[in-house]
C-alpha cells in the first residue's frame, strides 16, 4: 500500500476522503506517482485488481464508488483490440475468427459504453475524465464517444498512434506537449501485453503534473501538503532525456537503454550520411510492392518461392522471400500467390504507415500477365484448382483498396528473391533499390583478433 494507504488513512482522519484522481480499466500506473504530486488517488478499477467490468453488478459498484468519493478526475483505457485496423486486416486475410471477434466485440463495446457513461457523469458535475485510444480505433466512430466529443470543453487530442479525449484544458496542454504515442498497445501480440501496459514515465508525469494544477485553478486541490511542496522544483522538470522516451524491443518487448539507443541511430545515420546514401524528397503517395515468383523452384518438394520488395519512392522498405505453402500447378497460379503475399505484407505496411499519419496507396507490381489476370477478375475462372482463401485478394482489388499494375520483367527488382541469379544483375538490381556499395569496414564492425 505504501504512501498511497498513508494519505488516505491521513485523509480520513481529517475528514477530506474525495479522491483527486482514479484510474478504470488500467492497473494503477497513474496511482503509483500521485503522492508526489500532492493527490490523494483512488484503489485502480480494473481486471488485475479484481473488477470485472462484464458484470453488471460490478459496473454499478464503480458507479456508486465514484459518486461517493467525490471523484475529481477518472483516467480511463479500455480494451481496444477489437476497434483497432489489424482486425480489418485479420478479416481480409481471411484469418480472423469471428465467433471469437463478434464475442469480443460485444463486451469492449459494453465497456466503452460504460466509459462514456462515466465521461458523462464526470462531466455534468463540472469534474474532469482522461480517455484514451489508438486515434485509428474504430471506437472513435462510435455514436456513445461522439456524443461525448460533442459536450462544450471536451478536447480531442492526436499524439499519433494514440488518440486523447478530455475536458480538462491543463492536461490536455500536458499531453500535447509529452505524449509522442511511443508506448505501444495490447492488441499487436499477446505475449508483448505485459510490455504494451506501460505507459512511459515523462507521460505519466505530465498528465499528473496537469490533473495537479487543474485542481489548483479549480480551487479542488485538498488543504494540505504532503511531500513536495509548490515552490519546490518539479519533478516533472528534473526528469532526464532517458527517463521522457521509453523504447522497446521489438520482439520480446523489454524496455531498452535509450542513451543505447540513440547512440546506435546516431552512429547509423552518420554513418550513412558519410556515404551520400540519404537524400530529401517529398514523401510519395504510393506504397510500391514489388512481387515475383518462380514456379516448382524446389528440387525436393516442387514447391515456388514468393518474393516481395517493397518500395516508398526511392526508399526501400522491406524484402522478403518465403516458400509457398503448397505446390502450384501452373506459372499464373505461383504469381497470384506472391501477389497475395505482396498484399498482405502492403496492407500491414499501409495500416503501419496510417498510425504515423500518412495514407499511402498500394501499388502492387508484377511482370506476369496471368497472375495479375487472376487478380483483377472475380472467382477461381479456369484455374479450378485455386486455392479459394487466397481470392480476398480479388475482392481487396474490386474495392480499391489497392491496384495491380504490370511491368516489365526487368524492372521486377523482386526478382532478387526467386532465384539465383549472376553477378552483375545482382548489382542492378541492388542499386534500383537504393543500396550502394562501399568499400572498407564499420567503425562498429567486431574484429577479431588473430593469435601468433
Amino acid at each position: 500500500m505504501g504512501d498511497a494507504a498513508e494519505i488516505g488513512a491521513l485523509l480520513e482522519q481529517l475528514g477530506l476522503d474525495s479522491l483527486d484522481l482514479q484510474e478504470a480499466f488500467n492497473p494503477g500506473e497513474f496511482a503509483k506517482g500521485a503522492p508526489k504530486f500532492n493527490l490523494k488517488p483512488g484503489v485502480a478499477m480494473d481486471l488485475s485488481t479484481g473488477r470485472d467490468f462484464r458484470l453488471e453488478e460490478q459496473r454499478k459498484r464503480a458507479r456508486a464508488e465514484i459518486e461517493e468519493g467525490d471523484l475529481a478526475f477518472l483516467i480511463m483505457s479500455p480494451v481496444c483490440t477489437p476497434f483497432s485496423q489489424l482486425m480489418e486486416l485479420l478479416k481480409a486475410s481471411g484469418k480472423r475468427d469471428e465467433v471469437k471477434f463478434q464475442r469480443l466485440l460485444a463486451e469492449c463495446k459494453v465497456f466503452l459504453g460504460f466509459c462514456m457513461e462515466l465521461a458523462a457523469y464526470q462531466h455534468s458535475r463540472g469534474k474532469w475524465f482522461l480517455f484514451e485510444h489508438p486515434w485509428t480505433a474504430s471506437s472513435w466512430k462510435e455514436e456513445c464517444t461522439k456524443s461525448i466529443r460533442e459536450l462544450p470543453g471536451v478536447i480531442g487530442i492526436v499524439a499519433k498512434p494514440t488518440g486523447w479525449m478530455t475536458n480538462s484544458r491543463e492536461v490536455a496542454k500536458q499531453v500535447g506537449i509529452v505524449c509522442d504515442g511511443s508506448h505501444e498497445h495490447v492488441h499487436l501480440l499477446e505475449r508483448r501485453a505485459k510490455a504494451a501496459e506501460r505507459y512511459p514515465l515523462g507521460l505519466v508525469k505530465a498528465i499528473l503534473k496537469g490533473i495537479r494544477n487543474e485542481l489548483k485553478i479549480g480551487k479542488g486541490v485538498h488543504a494540505f501538503e504532503v511531500g513536495q511542496t509548490a515552490e519546490e522544483p518539479d519533478i516533472l522538470d528534473q526528469a532526464t532525456e532517458e527517463e521522457m522516451a521509453t523504447f522497446y524491443d521489438g520482439i520480446s518487448g523489454a524496455v531498452l537503454d535509450p542513451i543505447g539507443v540513440k547512440n546506435a541511430r546516431m552512429d547509423e545515420v552518420g554513418y550513412m550520411s558519410r556515404l551520400g546514401v540519404f537524400e530529401r524528397r517529398r514523401i510519395s503517395e504510393a506504397l510500391q510492392v514489388y512481387a515475383d515468383s518462380d514456379f516448382a523452384g524446389c528440387m525436393r518438394t516442387r514447391k515456388s518461392t514468393s518474393s516481395c520488395t517493397v518500395m516508398v519512392g526511392k526508399h526501400w522498405i522491406r524484402n522478403s522471400s518465403t516458400t509457398q505453402g503448397f505446390n502450384a500447378l501452373s506459372t499464373g497460379e505461383a504469381e497470384f500467390h506472391a501477389l497475395v503475399n505482396g498484399g498482405s505484407i502492403g496492407l500491414g505496411l499501409k495500416t503501419l504507415a496510417k498510425d504515423m499519419g500518412v495514407d499511402l496507396e498500394i501499388v502492387l507490381k508484377c511482370d506476369a500477365s496471368a497472375g495479375k489476370g487472376i487478380a483483377e477478375r472475380r472467382g477461381v475462372g479456369r484455374v479450378r484448382h485455386l486455392h479459394t482463401p487466397l481470392l480476398w485478394l480479388q475482392r481487396a482489388v474490386q474495392q480499391k483498396k489497392l491496384r495491380v499494375t504490370k511491368i516489365a520483367g526487368l524492372e521486377n527488382i523482386s526478382d532478387i528473391g526467386t532465384k539465383h541469379l549472376d553477378g552483375p544483375l545482382i548489382k542492378k538490381l541492388l542499386a534500383m533499390m537504393g543500396f550502394v556499395a562501399s568499400a572498407g569496414r564499420g567503425r562498429l564492425a567486431l574484429r577479431a583478433a588473430l593469435d601468433g
